[in-house]
């Protein structure tokens, strides 16, 4: 996450009914990300780090937290090490202020609260009651949509440029495709690139930019070989040639070793037959929850074991431990700069390249969810870390 402290940083929403509404604390976390003329709606978060029905929603903030079209701050009273702990446990992705007095300047009378600020001067403020904030969460989400239906090319554009996350949105690129001119569509690609900033949708624009054969599309479609044997797996799990695999999940279902223990299991797997490949895919998973007392050091190991995994699903897996296992924080310019790296010769654009990428522009700059993404300033350069 991160962590910014200044004497004062305010973030200023300006209301007609009171002009000065000022949203400040003392420390700010996860990158203040409203911007001046911000045209977002804006979610105010006032809460206590110790109680739990603060906590109960945090899940529910972060979904609206992650739509282009809103963005939640969180105001406590707090001190900053009881803030960043908050924002740990609970996995906080929006922006949190601690050490805030905003709920006297906006009168909150009870906490946890949340209001609902709208309208061009931040003027239209209504509070959203948490007993109801599942519905309003519901309620007020895109619905889903199942690209496949979608038929013309003002509904495919619609989609592909609506809040939804890329990992969705990429699909509607395929099939724009197929549906516009030739010359129009890589128009309209090229201007997409200028404002996406998903790497998921970003790399799918790209590799159809690159006039890709049916053969490059076919590959870009395959399952990872480790998807596949983990199909065949499951079909028939009894099978005498998964039986070492077999009794190493079993082990690793009894009792999660420590993460040393499933590094050295991934070190001594390296062969591309079927059970190594599998057991190397678990490690990769499991890895997620695994305790370790050197953090740095299962730092190292991950990186080594990303640049040599010769599997794309497992190379993928293995990107995101980086920040789920809990050995990175935001600001770790080794390992953004390794991501980099990595990601200018990843070949799978579909999904180890744009988690790389993900991953290291979290690191990089604080922001948690690929929608909010700036594009690069020149895509057709690479970005220097």
């Amino acid at each position: 996450m991160t962590y910014i402290a200044t004497a004062m940083l305010s973030l200023f929403l300006t209301a007609q009914a009171a002009p000065s509404l000022d949203v400040s604390a003392r420390h700010w976390f996860n990158n203040p990300a409203f911007r001046l003329h911000d045209d977002r709606d804006v979610y105010l978060f006032f809460f206590d780090v110790k109680d739990k029905e603060a906590a109960r929603v945090v899940p529910l903030l972060n979904r609206i937290h992650r739509r282009r079209s809103s963005i939640v701050i969180g105001l406590t009273d707090a001190k900053a090490k009881a803030a960043q702990a908050f924002i740990r446990k609970h996995h906080v992705a929006f922006t949190v202020g601690s050490e805030s007095r905003s709920n006297r300047v906006f009168r909150i009378e009870h906490r946890p609260a949340l209001l609902h600020l709208t309208g061009e001067a931040r003027d239209d403020v209504s509070e959203v009651a948490l007993d109801d904030l599942n519905a309003f969460v519901v309620e007020s989400s895109p619905p889903f949509v199942d690209v496949s239906t979608l038929k013309t090319v003002p509904e495919l554009r619609e989609y592909l440029e609506s809040d939804r996350s890329g990992i969705f949105r990429r699909a509607a690129v395929r099939r724009l495709r197929e549906r516009m001119p030739r010359e129009e569509f890589l128009e309209y690609a090229r201007q997409r690139l200028e404002v996406d900033g998903d790497p998921w949708t970003r790399n799918i624009l790209e590799f159809y930019l690159s006039d890709p054969t049916p053969e490059d599309i076919a590959r870009l479609n395959e399952r990872a070989p480790s998807t596949e044997l983990e199909m065949q797996f499951a079909k028939n799990p009894d099978a005498p040639e998964y039986a070492a695999a077999r009794a190493f999940i079993d082990r690793l279902n009894r009792k999660l070793p420590p993460a040393q223990d499933l590094i050295d299991d991934f070190e001594r797997n390296q062969s591309d037959d079927a059970e190594s490949t599998l057991i190397r895919l678990w490690i990769s998973r499991k890895l997620r929850a695994a305790e370790s007392d050197d953090a740095e050091q299962v730092k190292e190991s991950l990186m080594a074991m990303i640049s040599g995994e010769p599997d794309r699903g497992i190379r993928s897996g293995l990107v995101t431990r980086l920040l789920r296992a809990g050995v990175c924080e935001v600001g770790d310019l080794e390992v953004v700069q390794f991501l980099d790296q990595q990601a200018r010769v990843e070949p799978d654009r579909a999904y180890a390249k744009p988690m790389m990428e993900y991953t290291a522009n979290y690191l990089r700059t604080g922001v948690g969810t690929p929608q909010d993404m700036q594009p690069p300033s020149n895509p057709d350069e690479d970005d220097n870390p």
